[in-house]
């Protein structure tokens, strides 16, 4: 599992590099770019067009720490990872909170899941 995410971040940090301009749909799925750009713009409101590799990376190295100053030299692969760590976590809360079919109310007798 890990040269799996490992493999990923590979492909990620190539893209970033090499095709900077590219959608980042072509690296990753679309509820994880929808998340993280909802979690770090923190809107509701997806942009209209979708974001660059570029973009996406500079956006999830942030999560790991990235400062993204001029000065700085690309993110390297410990905040990638740090950061993907994190997208997973936001990926799967704004899974559940886009899901309209399931709601939790909570009374006095417990939690309902309908």
């Amino acid at each position: 599992l890990e040269s799996l995410v490992a493999l990923q971040l590979c492909r990620i940090t190539y893209y970033h590099r090499c095709y900077p301009e590219a959608s980042c749909e072509e690296v990753v799925r679309s509820t994880e770019w929808k998340a993280l750009y909802c979690f770090t713009n923190k809107t509701k409101k997806l942009p209209k067009q979708i974001p660059s590799c570029s973009e996406f990376t500079i956006m999830m190295a942030k999560l790991g720490g990235y400062k993204a100053r001029n000065s700085d030299r690309p993110p390297g692969q410990i905040v990638l990872r740090r950061g993907w760590e994190r997208l997973q976590d936001i990926k799967v809360a704004y899974e559940l909170f886009q899901n309209k079919k399931m709601w939790v109310s909570v009374s006095r007798f417990g939690s309902k899941f309908e």
